[in-house]
């Protein structure tokens, strides 16, 4: 969510895509890949239950403070049935289903309602869905600008709204396990890391969408971890409360409160180890592999190359800041000292423009003219000019 992974997905070679609003970065959840539009009929019917699931998913969790009823999940439902009846009707596919032709599927649903009632459920879905098609958040809304042919991938939310968290998730977690269902060449073991998992559990439908996601990545071998700040809220869902008890690898940093005791729901822990969970110590917590518990200390040297990528310590990674500035600012003056070295020594032996410096120097006409003035202003160089040439020579 803070895109803490960007620096680290980057180091090593990844693709990060930071889904800013209005970025033209897009992610399209309801992408029909060609593999799909030229399957036989069973495969496209199972595609489009797939996306209708997701549809329900999305909108779900777009509809923030109104209940999402079965009357608006039937209408989600026919109208992503009819967009995709659309599409495969296609001889070629040119045109892809997006959230965008949702909504005006949607738009004639709300058209053609036979009663005031019936327009009453379908317009808060439409209108809900203008923020994320013609409104600010709109990386939703059109065909997919991003590739996902890296072996390493991360989805930055720092800049989308926090309302407007979920449904992105709820879309990432979608693109990426439906991609591996429905493309055989995508279909190999990848580890699946979800961050802030507690936000997309506090509703059963995006709940039921990380579900299907970590489902469809173990399906192909895939290793699915997800880290959250607090499990609480992630075990108020029933599904996901057995989806963390079968995990056969769970590691507890330090927990306390409300979290501490809903620990007990998922994993049987003994008196020591339980108040090894609230430990202030950096590093420590508790770690189960199958039947087995085990106190560790993983604390990590500063030393370490991963330390600096991984480090959330604000008040480290400030002191750190102001030292790389003070370097760089080291660096640089180091540096024109250099260059007023060499320029003192040009000017020594002959008056130079500042095309003898561009051409003997890495530096722009800027910074070549800077350091020109600055010198005479010192007292070190003296300036002339002769038929609109301008020289510099060493005073004295």
């Amino acid at each position: 969510p803070q895109n803490e992974f960007k620096e680290i997905v980057e180091k090593y070679g990844g693709s990060y895509f930071d889904l800013t609003p209005k970025s033209k970065i897009y992610i399209n959840g309801f992408e029909v890949s060609d593999a799909v539009f030229y399957a036989d009929k069973d495969t496209k019917e199972k595609f489009i239950a797939t996306q209708t699931k997701y549809a329900k998913s999305l909108v779900a969790a777009i509809m923030t403070n109104i209940l999402f009823t079965q009357e608006h999940a039937t209408v989600v439902s026919r109208a992503t049935r009819k967009m995709f009846d659309k599409i495969f009707a296609q001889k070629k596919l040119k045109k892809q289903a997006t959230l965008r032709m949702l909504r005006e599927e949607i738009k004639l649903e709300l058209e053609n309602a036979k009663d005031d009632y019936d327009r009453s459920i379908i317009k808060p879905i439409y209108n809900s869905l203008e923020e994320y098609t013609d409104g600010s958040c709109d990386m939703l809304a059109y065909p997919s600008t991003v590739r996902l042919d890296n072996r390493m991938i991360g989805f930055g939310l720092k800049n989308v709204p926090p309302d407007n968290w979920e449904p992105v998730m709820v879309t990432v977690m979608h693109y990426t396990s439906t991609r591996m269902e429905y493309n055989q060449e995508a279909q190999r073991a990848t580890h699946f890391i979800v961050d802030e998992t507690q936000v997309v559990s506090r509703k059963g439908t995006s709940a039921e969408q990380l579900n299907t996601a970590v489902a469809t990545f173990r399906k192909y071998g895939g290793i699915c971890t997800m880290a959250m700040q607090n499990i609480t809220a992630a075990l108020e869902n029933k599904m996901l409360k057995e989806l963390f008890s079968n995990c056969n690898y769970k590691c507890f940093l330090d927990q306390g409160g409300a979290d501490a005791n809903a620990l007990a729901q998922i994993q049987e822990l003994s008196q020591t180890e339980f108040n090894a969970l609230s430990s202030e110590e950096v590093g420590r917590g508790v770690m189960v592999w199958g039947k087995k518990v085990v106190l560790f200390d993983a604390k990590i040297s500063k030393e370490n190359e991963l330390y600096p990528l991984i480090n959330t310590n604000f008040h480290e990674k400030a002191k750190e800041a102001e030292k790389r500035k003070q370097r760089q600012r080291q660096e640089q003056q180091e540096s024109n000292d250099r260059i007023e070295e060499i320029i003192l020594q040009m000017a020594e032996l002959a008056p130079v423009t500042v095309r003898d410096l561009l051409s003997v120097l890495e530096i722009t006409q800027e910074e070549a003219e800077k350091q020109l003035n600055w010198l005479c202003q010192q007292g070190y160089l003296v300036k002339t000019e002769e038929a609109g040439n301008i020289r510099y020579q060493k005073a004295g």
